[in-house]
């Protein structure tokens, strides 16, 4: 924790030094709109964040989805636009070979996927890393699990909001 601290402390004097600019130019207009105003803040925020600890995306949790899907998804996509579109039995028996290749496709990787996770907890438990096994062993029966956004309150209580 303690490499974070200067980052946070840049990204307060930032947001410090946005703020102040915004609110003079507020006390000049003296009117302004609610959704001007949130737009504005949230544009402050975004700046501040993105030069002080730059965009990090997300880790793809999903192991098994590859290019191969990503590609054979979006091509299923395309014929399902270009059915809704201008609907035809042509194009709807052409979307419908996409989306059952498609699937095809994502449930071998899937599955292949799953086998390796399988086969590499058989080798931890060979060679008795038995707390890797039995971590292993605890995603795959979990299964999918939704992400919660946690916060915490003035009493360090847990606020949930489950993503919809």
């Amino acid at each position: 924790m303690q490499c974070e601290k200067p980052a946070v402390r840049r990204f307060q004097q930032q947001l410090e030094e946005k703020f102040g600019k915004l609110e003079t130019e507020q006390v000049a207009e003296e009117e302004s709109y609610i959704d001007e105003d949130w737009k504005q803040l949230k544009e402050v925020i975004m700046k501040a964040a993105e030069q002080t600890i730059r965009y990090q995306p997300k880790p793809d949790r999903r192991g098994w989805f590859d290019d191969e899907c990503h590609k054979a998804l979006e091509e299923k996509n395309a014929a399902y636009k270009k059915w809704i579109d201008r609907p035809t039995r042509a194009k709807k028996v052409e979307y419908e070979r996409l989306r059952k290749i498609t699937h095809k496709i994502c449930k071998n990787r899937k599955r292949t996927h799953i086998d390796s996770r399988i086969r590499d907890t058989e080798e931890n438990i060979k060679d008795e890393q038995i707390r890797n096994a039995y971590k292993e062993v605890g995603s795959l029966k979990a299964g999918f699990q939704p992400h919660t956004d946690l916060c915490r309150g003035t009493n360090n209580e847990r606020k949930i909001r489950r993503k919809k």
